[in-house]
């Protein structure tokens, strides 16, 4: 696989979907998450100088039972540590780090929702933009989709200048 199968920016890269149960980070989610996860150890492989940060992000969610940030940190260590048990990446090079509610998504392109409402590049996806321009009783699907826009991992080089151990 290559790169273009990542959506890379210039100081973070996002990959396809890494979807967990509700509530869980067991990496058991019938959308196959463990191939996402092979898309980063590619990538790593690939690029084998770089160190990186696994960064998990996660809508707002009332119905939750664990708090945000606290899920979010148990998610980016289920991915590190796939990363490095079943790919074989040194755990030298992965660093999780669970951010809950903190980093809402700024789209990098025009985005348009299953009801066909575009929303510009640009646009930072805040609980509370997101709450004034998508009604939970309006448009349901509207509103899951942008809030799944929000539930992400995103992965950023920490590093450029990593050398394996002998």
């Amino acid at each position: 696989m290559d790169d273009s199968t990542l959506d890379v920016y210039k100081d973070h890269i996002i990959t396809p979907a890494i979807l967990f149960p509700l509530d869980k980070y067991t990496l058991n989610h019938p959308s196959h998450p463990m191939d996402s996860i092979k898309l980063i150890a590619d990538f790593l492989k690939k690029h084998g100088n770089l160190t990186i940060e696994v960064g998990y992000n996660r809508a707002c969610d009332p119905n939750a039972a664990l708090m945000s940030t606290e899920i979010t940190i148990y998610r980016a260590k289920a991915i590190a540590k796939a990363l490095v048990d079943s790919f074989g990446i040194d755990p030298q090079r992965v660093f999780p780090k669970g951010y809950g509610e903190t980093k809402p998504r700024v789209l990098e392109k025009n985005i348009t929702t299953p009801g066909g409402k575009v929303i510009p590049a640009g646009t930072k996806l805040s609980e509370q933009w997101i709450n004034k321009n998508f009604l939970k009783d309006k448009n349901k699907d509207d509103f899951e989709f942008v809030m799944g826009l929000n539930r992400r991992t995103e992965i950023q080089v920490l590093r450029t200048d990593y050398i394996p151990s002998k």
